[in-house]
């Protein structure tokens, strides 16, 4: 995999969301994360760890407030930020008509990038699914369609990578996969956001975000 260092931060704004004027989830939230953090969100069921994450990663927006994330110095927009993060969750969908190698290949193109069968075949085997890659992907077990999301939200070598739940549904090999992802993302001074409750997960962090008194 690409070994060359990022600099990269993402920064967040007196963010407010809410789903309705009765259901505020977050209410003034605002913090920085930067080149080779490991940052966790963690709180109690309901707290909005997968809402944030989403709203980080550009998926939501907020009610209020703003996210900035910038690679080298330059801020990365909404339609770029698919060229620099990755992200990664078990509620992800993947198109099961497809082979793992079929998608790797649809995903680059989508994300205008080059193929490059050797960070292609390093990921296949770290996530022992080299295997499988011409098999339907809705064939795999939990687990294998867990690690095949793993490799498509990092097939482009992101700058920032952000996780939900991400050793769910794995074994020790798979975590251990989950792991190697974490320390090669953070050893090339990305950043790494993870959403979690899981005390293994939040041991990978280096800082951590308790949202479980940030809603109403």
């Amino acid at each position: 995999m690409n070994n060359l260092p990022n600099d990269c931060s993402i920064s967040v704004k007196k963010i407010h969301f809410s789903y309705n004027e009765q259901k505020e989830i977050f209410s003034d939230l605002s913090f920085s994360i930067h080149s080779g953090d490991v940052f966790g969100l963690y709180g109690n069921n309901g707290s909005g760890k997968s809402t944030l994450l989403k709203i980080i990663s550009g998926i939501l927006y907020p009610t209020d407030g703003s996210i900035d994330i910038t690679v080298h110095n330059q801020l990365v927009t909404r339609d770029s930020l698919h060229r620099f993060c990755g992200y990664s969750a078990p509620y992800i969908a993947l198109y099961d008509e497809f082979s793992l190698f079929e998608l790797c290949r649809y995903i680059t193109a989508i994300r205008g990038i080059t193929f490059s069968s050797d960070t292609y075949n390093t990921m296949l085997t770290a996530a022992q699914l080299k295997n499988y890659e011409h098999q339907q992907v809705k064939y795999y077990s939990s687990g294998m369609q867990q690690r095949a999301k793993l490799i498509l939200a990092i097939l482009h070598e992101p700058s920032v990578l952000f996780l939900d739940e991400p050793t769910s549904n794995l074994d020790e090999l798979g975590i251990d996969f989950v792991r190697t992802i974490v320390e090669h993302i953070k050893n090339r001074n990305g950043i790494v956001c993870i959403a979690t409750n899981e005390l293994r997960e939040k041991q990978w962090c280096n800082r951590n975000l308790d949202l479980t008194n940030t809603h109403n």
